[in-house]
């Protein structure tokens, strides 16, 4: 059976890094990860990147199953995103595995619903996979773009991202559509506030998937007494690319404090 693809580098507190919804690892930059002491374990999810031989499973269950075999000790874990809620899941069903908790530019729900107006729509999704089995190529290069929306001289960044990611394997796209329907479906507001670790949240003030209009009602759904909260300023859907002094600020109250 094939296995999941990460990468390790480093020595000291294990840390484990998801990316989003049609990316894979290469999306973080190591430069700036190498300055902490740790171990980091870059991770392609499931149908991703080099994990592409491995199906995203459309099982909440057994997807955080192959998740959990990424390490057998604790470790902290930080999601970006899609990857945002597979860690928060981890952390309501495997809590012994996971010592802390990172989410950047994620949410316990991620369309609009009942008492969640501030959200993506259902429309918006469904457009994209449309138009995933068609191109998945111009597809994800339209997502990228989406998430640097209203962020000024962008356009190297994107076109940067844009290359490190589409050269790497083509994903599954069957796995593509599943987490299309992870973000269209999962919801995991009722049960993050009973989590136990410290939980820190990165936003970035201009993100039109996660607007910060929303960052109050995603904070009321965790125990406030175990919460950090950073807003970068200026900064879209990938806060750690924006907006580095932001992240080194969310990546210190993570490990440090």
């Amino acid at each position: 059976m094939a296995q999941l693809h990460y990468e390790q580098f480093g020595s000291g507190p294990k840390v484990i890094l998801l990316h989003g919804w049609g990316m894979n690892s290469k999306i973080w930059q190591k430069s700036l990860l190498q300055q902490y002491d740790c171990q980091w374990v870059l991770v392609d999810l499931p149908g991703h990147g080099q994990s592409a031989r491995v199906r995203l499973e459309i099982s909440l269950e057994n997807t955080l199953e192959q998740l959990k075999n990424i390490s057998q000790e604790p470790a902290c874990w930080i999601g970006w995103s899609l990857g945002g809620m597979f860690a928060l899941a981890m952390a309501q069903a495997f809590p012994a595995r996971v010592r802390r908790l990172g989410l950047i530019a994620s949410t316990p729900r991620f369309v609009q619903g009942e008492n969640w107006p501030f959200a993506v729509d259902d429309k918006t999704l469904q457009l994209f996979r449309n138009n995933l089995s068609k191109n998945y190529r111009q597809t994800i290069k339209r997502f990228i773009a989406l998430q640097f929306m209203n962020v000024g001289n962008s356009k190297q960044q994107i076109q940067q991202i844009q290359q490190n990611i589409l050269q790497q394997s083509q994903p599954d796209i069957a796995s593509l559509s599943h987490g299309l329907e992870y973000l269209k479906t999962l919801d995991l507001r009722q049960t993050a506030g009973k989590i136990k670790q410290p939980v820190s949240l990165l936003f970035g003030d201009q993100d039109k998937l996660v607007p910060q209009q929303a960052i109050e009602k995603i904070q009321n759904c965790f125990n406030r007494t175990q919460l950090t909260t950073i807003v970068a300023p200026k900064s879209g859907h990938i806060p750690f690319i924006n907006q580095p002094d932001s992240f080194n600020r969310f990546l210190h109250s993570l490990l440090n404090e």
